[in-house]
């Protein structure tokens, strides 16, 4: 009957055991970027839903606040919006109505 035992050198033992090893990182690497990638998307289904949209009489309202705040800011230089115009209040004041800004 013949000899079934194979041999295999030293050198390709330690290779197959780096291989190994390595590939044992990669699938762990990989898992932590796969609950990463989920993690993700599942916040973009949350921040990407559609806004509702203001009341065009809201908006109205924010527009004259802007406006009224900006055109303070002019003569007191202690006010917050000091270096921004109208238009970048207003917007501002919508994403907060939106509860988007700070």
């Amino acid at each position: 009957m013949a000899d079934t035992h194979i041999t295999i050198p030293m050198a390709r033992l330690i290779e197959l055991e780096t291989a190994e090893h390595e590939r044992d990182i990669l699938r762990t690497e990989n898992a932590a970027l796969k609950r990463e990638a989920y993690t993700w998307s599942k916040a973009a289904e949350h921040y990407a839903k559609p806004l509702q949209p203001l009341d065009p009489l809201e908006v109205e309202e924010l527009w004259d606040k802007a406006n009224e705040e900006w055109g303070a800011s002019l003569t007191d230089s202690t006010e917050p919006f000091r270096g921004e115009d109208a238009f970048h209040h207003f917007a501002s004041l919508l994403e907060r109505a939106h509860g988007i800004g700070a």
